[in-house]
This record gives structure tokens, C-alpha cells and sequence, in this order.
């Protein structure tokens, strides 16, 4: 049965009624703030699909692929959106900024193909590990691709996809046949993004991928003590950037949350000063290891 929260949907839909107003004027403003600190070089977009298994099943997963002007090959940035699907403001927000570095940028849905328009309410309806393999099998897809630099791929996930970002950063055997999949296409993924997702403090499996984690203090949804646990075990901080905002909650880049929200028990509010120095973060690391 496919489910959805009309008590969320304002964060990211359509521009119907005032909330979705709000939500497309921000979004409106934040185009044209992403190209004044950006190349913004006009973009071409298509639909690229991927095959993954699913309850015994196989579904077929759809995304966004769009990519600066040029013949490429062009680095690429996977989005992994958050709890309310691919319209989610922040993960769009994300996706405009990778872009406006002239990176070609991928965003799959997730949840529809799974019978889902968000899981919000119970967010374990789709789970870290379907949302990692997703992220694997689209970066397989992609460096498959003549347009696509494969030893450039980035994967960056907010809320609901940062935990499978910080997932995918481990050395987890259980990922293990979808990573040789990616490495018989060529494939590399060299950055993750993880903004205020779950994060798993586990010593067996270390980081091996460069890793870039943004949360705020006042995060109610995530823990940001369990994140500083798992950015500072063992030898992962060498891998691993932290970053903790004082006094911001979850959704903290989240413009069209002008005012607090408290949703599904959690607070959540817009931070400008947290948004400007998470994008300089998020632009500077993934320029260290795109280029």
C-alpha cells in the first residue's frame, strides 16, 4: 500500500497553498544563490533508471541525471534524499550546490518503486541497507556511462540517506558483492556526505572512504554524540571530517523553515550561518577529492 504524510509534505512539494509558496520562492532564491557562489553553467538533464532486487522482486529505480555543459566526462555527485523523497528542499538545496561546481549530479527515488511517497512516519519502512545498495548499483550504472568520470563518483545523503553515506563509508562485508559490481564497471567512489544522518559507532568495520559528517548540537532526530563517537574510533579519523553546529536541530539547511517546526516529535528550524559554513565544508571537501 503505498503510504504518505500530508503533515510533512509542505517541506518539499508543490507550489499549491501558501507552505508550498513558501517552500518554490525559496527554492526560487536559492537557485539563484547557488550560481552567484558557482560556475552555473546551464545544465541538461535525462532520466537514468537501475535495476535493483526488492522482496524477492526486481523494481526499477529512476533518477535525474544532470550534467554541466561540455562534452564531459564530468564528476558526479549520487544525492541520497531524505524521509520525504526526492522534493525534499535541503537535498535539493545540496544537489544545486554540487552543480553549481559544475559536477553532473544523480538523484534516484527511492521510495517509489518501493509502494512509498516518504517514510517520515516510520522511517525503517525503507532501510539503511536498501537505501546503500541503491547508491551502489546507481554509481554502477553511471560509471558504465562514456559522460561519467567513474574514478569521480561522490555520494552525499541527508537525513534518511546520510546514514547509509556514513554506511557506505565502512569496510562492510555485507556491501561487498555490490562494491565489485561498481569495481567491474570501473567505478570509484571517493567522497561521502553525510548531512545530520544516523551514524553507527562500530570499530570491526573502519572507514575506507573519505568521509564528511554536518549535524547539528540540537539535533533531536540523530544523535550527534553517537556521531563523534563514530568519527573519532579507531583509526577513523584519519578519514573522517566532523563537524558540530552549535544550537542547530535537524533540517538546520532548510530555508523554507523559517519558523520551528516540531514534526514526529522532533524540532527542526532554519540556520543560515549553520547552511553557509556546512556549503563551504561540503564545497571544499568534495574539491579536495573531485577534481
Amino acid at each position: 500500500m503505498r503510504r504518505t504524510n500530508d503533515a510533512f509534505r509542505w517541506l518539499g512539494t508543490p507550489c499549491d497553498g501558501p507552505r508550498g509558496q513558501r517552500w518554490c520562492s525559496a527554492l526560487a532564491i536559492l537557485a539563484l544563490a547557488t550560481c552567484a557562489f558557482g560556475t552555473c553553467t546551464p545544465a541538461r538533464a535525462e532520466k537514468v533508471s537501475f535495476d535493483a532486487p526488492y522482496k524477492g522482486r526486481t523494481i526499477t529505480i529512476e533518477g535525474e541525471l544532470t550534467k554541466p555543459s561540455g562534452v564531459g566526462p564530468f564528476p558526479v555527485l549520487i544525492g541520497l534524499h531524505a524521509c520525504d523523497g526526492p522534493t525534499n528542499y535541503s537535498t535539493n538545496f545540496w544537489m544545486m550546490t554540487a552543480a553549481a561546481q559544475g559536477y553532473a549530479t544523480y538523484l534516484p527515488n527511492s521510495f517509489g518503486p518501493r509502494g512509498y511517497v516518504d517514510v517520515c512516519p516510520h522511517t525503517s519502512w525503507v532501510t539503511t541497507d536498501e537505501r546503500a545498495q541503491d547508491a551502489l548499483l546507481a554509481a554502477a550504472a553511471l560509471a558504465a556511462r562514456p559522460d561519467i568520470r567513474r574514478d569521480r563518483i561522490a555520494i552525499l545523503g541527508v537525513s534518511h540517506g546520510g546514514g547509509p553515506a556514513a554506511r557506505l563509508s565502512r569496510d562492510d562485508p555485507s556491501l561487498l558483492a555490490l562494491r565489485e559490481r561498481l569495481d567491474a564497471a570501473g567505478g570509484k567512489i571517493v567522497a561521502l556526505v553525510s548531512i545530520y544522518g544516523s551514524c553507527v559507532p562500530d570499530v570491526k568495520r573502519p572507514v575506507v572512504v573519505p568521509l564528511l559528517i554536518l549535524v547539528g548540537a540540537s539535533d533531536d532526530w540523530v544523535s550527534p554524540q553517537q556521531c563523534e563517537a563514530f568519527a573519532s574510533e579507531g583509526k577513523n579519523p584519519r578519514l573522517v571530517q566532523i563537524h558540530i553546529y552549535p544550537g542547530a536541530t535537524h533540517s538546520f539547511d532548510n530555508a523554507s523553515l523559517v519558523t520551528a517546526v516540531h514534526a514526529y516529535g522532533h524540532w527542526m528550524v532554519y540556520d543560515s550561518q549553520a547552511t553557509a559554513d556546512a556549503r563551504r565544508r561540503v564545497v571544499e571537501f568534495l574539491g579536495d577529492l573531485m577534481r
